[in-house]
Formats: structure tokens, sequence, C-alpha cells
């Protein structure tokens, strides 16, 4: 016999249950002596619909390629040239026999083509594809039993983009008469189990008459070597899972199940398979949290023997027609939990047990009996069933061939003889709404086109409008990095000048006790300082003012001890004034106290030590009161000398106290009449006119300051702040400075000024806000102007 198998896709493209069923088929017919060929279907695609030809397996295959888009849309099922080239091979190969083991990818009404041909055909139904256009009848995400109508159908069935719900309903009502057509014309049904016939009796117009039941060949591998014993079980249990991982296999299933049980510590979950929906993998990872859980990924069967399982779990909401998952568990020897929907309850007989399809529940309760039990394992294994070799199952299948064709009679078969009108004017009136609908959308598109072309010249106008802001965009952000350098530049120079006010008020508070700085370098700023210059000039500048106040300091230290020096000879000059006076009027008993010192052992011109001048004075007292006792007559000799040791001494006050004018007046006041005064009297008498050049010369700065604070204005607010901060800095800092050129400078009358407000929020680094600054520079000023009064009186 010559035999056309017809497949929805052969190997080596494609190697899922049903191609490996039927490849293995071919194998032992062709073993038996018949002649076979394989059309098939294909995810190709090319331009313009043909067929490809190769071998496979010494077997020719004719692989239709069809042309268009969602060609494997359920709406596609229907496919003239699909039936073309079906109806050019039949032609070509002239076959006995066509079986069909699907209609995917070709078209739905191949068996109507071989009735007309006159060639009989036995069809093979390994899915629920005839009833149900998603292969396994699941509507709205569960599984169900409605006949495939309308409006049971309608929502749960994918549409293309441009399908409203009566091209839905139309077409549900052409898939569902196709299929009834198909198999009112097939000479045999072939169902892999009982209860996959009966499922299809209940959901659809079937011919039961001509329905086989004939268990499928095996396509699993000779089964293991077995084991030379195995050991008695004493640990966990081993549960083992594959094939393939989506919501209808139902393995979340078993993983609620042993949430459920209060045994799942007793278990050991092995997974087989790719999960592929991501909403699928994410429930499972919550099912199974807490679960002793292996996930393999894909496999191949040989991967399954590497784990020593006790039991298979196959918990499909899926009504299965035959299942080769459950034949590669009993040529394991493994015995299983099942669902009772489809072949998987009546096949499992007593090598385990079934529950009801998604009843986790019912499977927790088995799952507990066996933790109690787990020797109840070992019964189940004894009642495995011997599977149907592929060489038993092809006699089957050869025989059922060779009765068809000796009875072949093509008029018992009632084919729908309206359907192919009814075809014809679906496919009019589907030609017919979409010319509708295309025209339209060629009105749209030109109203679309028109609101596209004013759409375009504003967008022209958008994108000029756009390059503007853009080119304006590029300038701000140049203004932008310009001003954060400035912004940069000035928070350095803040810096720098809080640094300088706090080495300027150390040096007020420490007086002379302090070390003087080292003059810092100056930062690269290339703001200036209203009034006061750049960082670097007032760096300098205030360097300078710093080195003259502390050698001013040293001066005082030195003024005191001067002044010192001042009391001793003043005490000294007493006591000779004491003795002369004594010696006047005849006295010549004196008891003279012994002189005081000063701290510091420093030599006066012409005189030199404190010391020496005392010892030289007690010496000279008592050689005058021997020589006014012995010799009366060099009175006026000791007096004369007497005159010019206070000559002396009147010249080394006047050295000594030159430079502190202000602060011992009263002393200066005695020296009038000294011949020296007139040296130092110029002096005095321009401190007045340089007081004012002083105070002329400060209102200019004011004035100047005034002037860059109305040009910083047109600036921005936070640069105009910072400006007025520098400002009033600057203002500190020239007070700090007048403060500390007092020491050397003859003003005779001074007051704090008053600074101006300060009402800027602004931080110096290191020195703290301006109302701050402004508070600690007058108390300084203040203290040195008492020390300046106190020295003064």
């Amino acid at each position: 016999m010559k035999i056309l198998q017809v497949i929805h896709g052969y190997l080596p493209q494609f190697r899922g249950g049903t191609e490996l069923y039927v490849q293995g088929l071919n194998h032992e017919l062709r073993a038996l002596g018949q002649d076979l060929a394989v059309f098939a279907g294909t995810t190709h695609n090319a331009e313009e619909a043909r067929r490809e030809n190769y071998v496979h397996d010494d077997v020719e295959v004719t692989q239709v390629v069809l042309s268009g888009a969602y060609l494997e849309h359920w709406t596609r099922s229907y496919s003239p040239d699909a039936a073309r080239i079906f109806r050019d091979e039949l032609r070509r190969i002239r076959p006995d026999l066509v079986h069909i083991h699907h209609w995917f990818r070709l078209s739905r009404n191949l068996v109507e083509i071989c009735y007309r041909a006159g060639v009989p055909v036995v069809c093979t139904l390994h899915d629920l594809y005839v009833s149900c256009p998603t292969f396994f009848r699941i509507a709205d995400g569960d599984f169900s039993e409605a006949p495939l109508s309308p409006d049971a159908w309608r929502d749960s069935l994918p549409r293309l983009p441009w399908m409203e719900d009566r091209d839905v309903d139309d077409e549900i009502v052409r898939f569902r008469e196709d299929f009834e057509n198909e198999l009112a014309l097939a000479h045999r049904i072939i169902v892999p189990s009982q209860a996959h016939g009966d499922l299809l009796k209940r959901v659809m117009k079937f011919p039961s008459e001509r329905v086989r039941v004939i268990p499928h060949g095996t396509i699993t591998p000779p089964p293991p070597k077995k084991k030379a014993s195995r050991k008695k079980r004493s640990g966990r249990i081993q549960l083992g899972v594959w094939g393939h991982l989506f919501h209808m296999k139902g393995a979340h299933v078993l993983f609620e199940a042993l949430q459920q049980s209060g045994v799942a510590k007793r278990f050991d979950v092995h997974v087989w398979g790719k999960v592929v929906e991501p909403r699928y993998r994410r429930l499972l990872d919550d099912v199974t949290e807490g679960l002793d859980v292996n996930w393999h990924g894909e496999f191949v069967p040989a991967d399954i023997e590497e784990v020593d399982l006790d039991l298979a779990v196959m918990p499909s909401l899926c009504s299965e027609s035959y299942s080769f998952v459950l034949d590669e568990a009993f040529r394991l020897g493994l015995p299983c939990l099942v669902s009772d929907r489809g072949a998987l309850g009546e096949r499992i007989g007593d090598a385990g047990r079934s529950f009801p399809a998604g009843d986790s529940k019912a499977l927790a309760e088995i799952l507990k009996k066996i933790a109690a039990n787990p020797n109840i394992i070992d019964d189940w294994r004894t009642k495995i069933p011997a599977l149907p070799s592929m060489k038993q199952h092809a006699e089957v299948i050869l025989q059922l061939y060779a009765d068809v064709i000796r009875k072949r009679d093509m008029s018992r078969l009632e084919p729908d003889v309206d359907l192919p009108r009814r075809r014809t004017e679906h496919l009019a009136h589907q030609l017919m709404r979409r010319e509708e609908r295309m025209f339209a959308y060629l009105g749209e598109l030109k109203r679309e086109q028109g609101r596209g072309d004013h759409f375009e010249s504003e967008t022209k106008k958008l994108i000029q409008q756009q390059d503007d802001w853009g080119h304006r965009l590029d300038e701000t952000d140049g203004r932008a990095i310009a001003a954060e350098r400035a912004l940069a530049g000035k928070n350095r120079l803040v810096e720098s000048l809080g640094t300088e006010m706090l080495d300027l008020r150390r040096a007020l508070t420490e007086g002379g006790d302090g070390e003087l700085r080292r003059a810092p370098e100056a930062p690269q700023v290339e703001e200036h300082v209203p009034g006061l210059g750049s960082i670097a000039a007032i760096i300098h500048e205030n360097q300078q003012i710093l080195e003259d106040f502390h050698s001013s300091l040293q001066s005082d230290k030195k003024l005191k001890t001067k002044n010192q020096l001042i009391q001793f000879l003043t005490r000294e000059i007493v006591a000779f004034r004491s003795l002369a006076a004594s010696l006047a009027q005849g006295v010549l008993d004196l008891d003279l106290e012994a002189p005081i010192l000063p701290e510091a052992d420093v030599d006066l011109p012409l005189l030199g030590t404190p010391a020496a001048i005392s010892a030289d004075n007690n010496q000279a007292m008592s050689k005058l009161v021997e020589a006014y006792a012995s010799i009366p007559a060099r009175f006026e000799g000791l007096i004369n000398l007497l005159g010019r040791e206070v000559g002396r001494l009147g010249t080394a006050l006047a050295q000594g106290t030159s430079t502190a004018e202000a602060r011992v007046d009263s002393i200066l006041e005695e020296a009038r009449a000294h011949p020296e005064f007139a040296r130092i009297e110029n002096y005095l008498a321009k401190s007045p006119e340089r007081l004012s050049q002083h105070y002329e010369s400060i209102a200019g700065q004011a004035q100047q300051l005034r002037e860059a604070r109305e040009q910083i204005l047109a600036k921005d607010r936070e640069q105009i702040e910072r400006a007025e901060a520098l400002r009033q800095i600057g203002e500190f800092i020239e007070e700090l400075r007048r403060a500390l050129n007092l020491i050397h400078q003859p003003k005779l009358n001074f007051s704090a000024m008053s600074a101006p407000a300060v009402d800027i929020p602004f931080d110096v680094p290191g020195v703290g806000d301006l109302p701050t600054i402004r508070r600690v520079n007058l108390e300084i000023i203040e203290q040195h102007l008492e020390s300046l009064r106190e020295l003064r009186a």
C-alpha cells in the first residue's frame, strides 16, 4: 500500500510527541513493506506559496511553505493555497490511503479534498484541535467543555487587529462546520484513549460509529538497566515533574498541595522543563517558597534517569489524549500521581493514584498517606502496566488501513454539500467587510494626510523654534558655566577673606604673644574686592600691616621698659634733689633708700645699665656728702655735675619717649624747656593735618565702594549678595587695619566707627555670618581703643 501521512510539522524542524510518533509509525510500516510519504506544514514563509521536498529517514517529505502573515492564527486554518498544493500532491503521489494526524499550518478541508479525489482517509485525533482552535479548550484561563459556539467562545479566542465581534462569530461557525464535515467524511477516526473519544462526543458533532480506540505505540527509549536492588526507603521521598511547564500542565497544583499537607519536609521535588511565561514563573516562585525544589531546566529523557526518583506527578489541568510523559514514567518504573481528567485517570489503574484536576487539597491528602506509609509506593510499582511497542501498534494500524481500503465505500459518507457555498459566501462577505474598512481607512488616511501636511508645517516651525531654543540653551549653558566658575571663584575668595579676617582678629586678640604668621599663597581668583583689590594684594598688604603691628607691639614692650627706666631715673633725680635740699639746709645725715631697678637690663645712652647708674649715683651721692662735709668749696662743681646728669637724663627721656608722645604728654610738658624739644615740635604740629587727610582718604574709599556697589547691582541677585558681602568684608578688614594703625599713628581722638547695616544671609568659612563678624570686630576695636586711652592717660 502507498500511504500518505499528513501532519502539521515534521522532523528535523519539529520534534514533539506527535512528530516522533509519526516517525516511529512510518519506520515500522516501512519494515512491514509499505510505501510511505509525508505531507507536512512548516513555519517557513515565502512571497508566494510553494512546496519543498526533502527526504528524512528514507521517507519523502513534501513541505508546504505559505505566504502572508499570521499563518498560525486560528482564522488562517482554512488556506486555499495549502489546499491547492495538497490536491496537486494527491494527483502526483496517487496514494491508496491518506492518514491525517493534524490540520494545523495546513487547511481544514483536507479530508474533503480526499473525498472528492476518491481517496479514503483515516484520522488520528492527537488533541482537541478539531473542537477548539486553542488545542486545549481553555476559556478564560480554565478548561471548558462548552461546545464551540460564538456565545461561549467569542471572548476567549485571539482576534486580529481588524476583527469585530461578527467577524469572530463567523470564523467560529466556519471552523466548527469545516471540522464537523471533515470528520463526517473520514472512513475511520482513531482516538488513543476512551476518555479522549468520550470528551469529543460531548463537545461536538461526532460520528461515533467510525471511532476506534487504539493506544499509541510508545516512543520512549528502552528503559535503563535495572538496578541491582532498591535500598529500603528510610529518607525523603523523591518526586519528579517534567514536560512543558505552563499553567495548564498544573505544576503549581503539586506545590500548593505540599504547602497544605503539613508533611512537605518528607519530600524532595525535581522539576525538568523550561518555564516560558514570566507570569507563571512568578506564580511558581510564590508557591515553592520554603519547599525543597530542584530545578533542572531543559532536558532530554536520559537526564531523568540520573535521579533516583520514587514517584512521578502529573497534575495536568488539560484533558490529555494519551500522554507520552506517562509512558516515560512507566518505562522508568515510576508509579504516578495524576489528575483524573482525560487519559491520565483512565491509564493509571493501580499504578498510582488520581485526584480531581486542580484540587490541591485532594492531592495533599494523598501526600499525607504516602508520608505515613511510604511502602505503598512499592506496591504501586508492581502494578505498572506493560506498554505496547510501536511495532505492535503499527501492525494494528496496518490492519485498519487494509480494512478501510477493502471496504472503501464513499456512498456511505455524508458530506455537507452546502458547505462550499457557505464557505464562499463567508469569504465574499469577509472580503466586502474588509473593503468597507479599507475604504474607511483610505478616507481617514486622506483626512490624516491633510492634517499631516498641516502638522508637517507646524512641525517645521516647532523644529525651527527648538533650534532657536537650542542655541539659546547653549548660550544659557555657557553663561551658566561661566557663572558657576565665577561662583566657585567667589567662594574661594570668600574663604580666603575669611582666613585673612581670622588672622587679623587673632593678631589683635593675642597681642604680641602670638607668632607672626607666614604669608599664605594667594589662590587663583580673578575677582577683586571693592576698595581692596585682588586677593594677592590683600594678602600682601595684610602681611605688611601684621608685621608693622607685631613690630609696634614689640615697641610697646620696649616702651614699658623705658617707662620703668623713666620711673627709676625720676626716683634717682628725686633722691638727688632730696640730697641737695638736705645739703642746702646743712643736714649731712641723709638715709638713702635702696633703688628699685627695672625688670629689663637695658643700657641707657651715656649712663649704662640701671644697676650701674644706681651704683654710680650712690657713689656720687656718697662722694657729694663727703665732699660737702670736707670741702665746701667744691659744692658749686658738684652742682654743675648734677646739672649735666639731669641734662643727660632729659636726653635719654626724649629719645625713649618720642614715639609715644600721645601717651606721655604730661612728661613732655615738663620737657618743653629742654633744648631737644624743638626737634619733635614740628611732628606734633602736623598731626591734626595727617588725621584730617586720613579721614578724607576713608571718605574717598567709601565713595568708591558706593560706586562699585551701583555697578554690581546690575548683576543677578546671588552675585549682588556676594559682592555686598565682599564689600562689607573689605570694610571690616579696613577697620581692623585702622585699629592696627592706631598703634603707630598720632591720633589723639578716636571713637569706634559705625559699620554699615548687615542684612545679607551670608556665611564666611571659618568666621561666621556678617552680623557676627561686625560684632566681634567692633568688640576688638573697642578693646584696643580702651588700651590706647589707658596708654594716653
